[in-house]
């Protein structure tokens, strides 16, 4: 089944570039809408069954009298034009209404032909259990291969699974992503719990929570906060809380303190202006710089114990400005900062070879960093360079079994130099060197080995750098108005 849908999805890809819409955003986001046609008469007709078989009537009907010409198994057996005339008119006023991500939802398939062809190829897309629905759309967002107009991308979804493990979600968890793009943590987070606690869904407490209070995602970007949630609603989370919202805008007070865990990507490159700002986030963070700003909106979204694993520049690790400096010393003072990984460039190709690190961290209040582990990715299990394909070399499974031994009393962490691919830095070494998080900060190079980092490494290190300058600037030219 899985060549087959990817057949499938390859080929409704490729009718969507034909007809002139070759932007991957726009493919997914009529995609989106048709599969959402679709998804709602599949649920009407399981309720329809299930109320022949009770003798009652359907409880909650999605359509009725007036709107039953407007079910997939009805639209999909029309004529061209007047299935295109109700799609245009009729069928998103219908999305609209359902309210959530979809109230500003649009049409823009251009043609009654190219609708039809769609409709038959969307109509062939198995739909079964939700981790099958999942993946048909996993697959579908996989093809997307550059950033949106706002800089954005889905994360790579490796890096997404090792962030989840990382943090290791509980049944009880409140969970959140202020800047939940494709859905792509949330959704790795749903089904971490599930593979870890297989009894989850078959208690009705937990089960209630699992698929109406576990999850919750915000994005400013209309495309993506539906993204975030058709892939929940394919992945089985009945009603998922995905929210249009500028996460670093004014927040509601009672999302403030309130999740117990938090996995982001958030977009970090650019500025906002101070008056868009959030005025409490603002006092907190004291920059316009988005990187710092969405950390600090992190430990805002987060209740005391909290936990969170977040992806940021490397210029966050090492910069200069107060700002920088504050939240580097926040997090290791008045917080618990358990780890920084750092990533390879191309892990984020090919839509970007940034240089980033994922932190992660507890939020106490009360400080309790005692020493922070440091991980050097050197391979993900793909090739360094654009094309990425699959090579043996990979990290991520070592960095995995590593992190979790790394509390145990006779860990190999507790004894490794600074010269292999992990280590522990007390605190009060880190508070010396200005709260510097950047591994290189305190690794050392074996002198026998002769060796030299690779040259990309060091151009990122540059882009980095350049990249730093070119934020200061903004700030600068901020302040002075």
């Amino acid at each position: 089944m899985a060549t087959d849908f990817k057949q499938v999805i390859d080929e409704l890809w490729d009718a969507f570039e034909e007809v002139g819409t070759e932007d991957g955003y726009d493919i997914v986001a009529q995609a989106t809408l048709l599969l959402a046609v679709r998804r709602l008469d599949v649920i009407h007709t399981a309720a329809e069954k299930k109320a022949n078989v009770i003798g009652r009537p359907i409880e909650n009907p999605i359509f009725d009298a007036e709107t039953e010409e407007l079910r997939w198994s009805r639209l999909k057996n029309l004529e061209a034009s007047r299935m295109f005339g109700l799609f245009e008119t009729t069928v998103i006023h219908f999305l609209r209404e359902r309210g959530g991500t979809f109230t500003d939802v649009v049409f823009t398939i251009p043609s009654p032909s190219a609708l039809s062809r769609m409709v038959d190829l969307i109509d062939k897309v198995p739909y079964s259990s939700p981790a099958a629905n999942g993946a048909v759309y996993e697959y579908l967002i996989s093809k997307i291969t550059t950033k949106n107009s706002s800089g954005g991308f889905p994360t790579p979804r490796h890096l997404v699974d090792l962030m989840v493990r990382l943090v290791d979600p509980q049944p009880g968890d409140l969970i959140a992503d202020p800047a939940s793009g494709s859905g792509g943590f949330l959704v790795y987070a749903a089904n971490y719990l599930r593979e870890t606690n297989p009894e989850l869904l078959l208690d009705d407490t937990t089960r209630k929570h699992f698929q109406h209070g576990l999850l919750h995602g915000f994005d400013n970007d209309p495309a993506f906060a539906r993204m975030s949630t058709m892939n929940l609603l394919l992945h089985g989370i009945d009603t998922p809380d995905v929210r249009r919202r500028d996460s670093l805008a004014a927040m509601p007070d009672d999302d403030v303190g309130r999740y117990s865990l938090v996995l982001t990507n958030p977009p970090f490159n650019g500025s906002v202006e101070k008056s868009a700002l959030d005025k409490d986030l603002h006092r907190d963070v004291k920059s316009t710089t988005k990187a710092p700003l969405f950390v600090g909106r992190v430990l805002s979204l987060l209740q005391l114990g909290g936990r969170a694993t977040v992806i940021v520049p490397e210029g966050v690790l090492f910069g200069t400005h107060k700002a920088q400096l504050a939240l580097r010393k926040a997090l290791v003072d008045d917080h618990k900062l358990d780890a920084v990984i750092k990533v390879p460039p191309a892990a984020y190709e090919p839509f970007s070879a940034t240089q980033t690190a994922i932190l992660v961290f507890t939020k106490t209040g009360v400080g309790g960093t005692d020493r922070v582990w440091f991980y050097d990715l050197r391979a993900d299990g793909r090739s360094l360079d654009k094309k990425r394909t699959p090579v043996a070399a990979n990290d991520l499974h070592d960095v995995l079994a590593r992190w979790k031994t790394r509390e145990d009393p006779a860990s190999p962490e507790l004894s490794r130099k600074r010269s292999d691919q992990s280590f522990f830095v007390p605190r009060d070494e880190i508070a010396a060197n200005d709260y510097l998080l950047t591994p290189s900060r305190y690794q050392e190079t074996p002198e026998d080995t002769g060796s030299t980092r690779p040259p990309r490494e060091i151009l990122a290190d540059i882009k980095a750098l350049n990249a730093e300058i070119e934020r200061g600037v903004t700030e600068l030219e901020d302040l002075l108005g």
